[in-house]
């Protein structure tokens, strides 16, 4: 749900942006799992198809990404080619292929998550 809102403020800036006249951009970076200590405790089901990420080599895309006024930018760039099929397909294809890909069971295991659970679920 996080992510469905994040879109849709990125939209609405983007938008917001465009009307005002601006010279501004907003450029949407989308990671995969960064090798650092956020993401302890991440595995990655398939590194042969996507693999943990270094930080230099998401901080190269990053500033690449806004050096060239980049709309979106999903690291590694094959996760683009993943987002685009996913949002063709039916849910009865897609959701098995995400279970295939680990995608839906790669964070259990990610120690920042398991500390904050309980902050999450409990406080109003």
């Amino acid at each position: 749900m996080r992510k469905i809102i994040l879109n849709t403020n990125f939209k609405g800036l983007q938008t917001e942006i465009y009307k005002s006249g601006s010279d501004v951009n907003v450029t949407w970076i989308c990671p995969y799992a960064i090798s650092t200590g956020l993401f302890d405790g991440f595995k990655a089901a398939k590194p042969w198809i996507i693999d943990i990420l270094t930080p230099e080599y998401v901080s190269d895309q990053i500033i690449y990404s806004i050096e060239t006024n980049a709309d979106r930018v999903f690291l590694p760039k094959i996760l683009s080619v993943v987002y685009a099929l996913n949002a063709m397909m039916p849910r009865a294809v897609g959701l098995p292929l995400l279970k295939w890909g680990g995608v839906l069971d790669c964070m259990n295991n990610v120690s920042i998550l398991l500390t904050l659970m309980p902050i999450v679920f409990y406080s109003f």
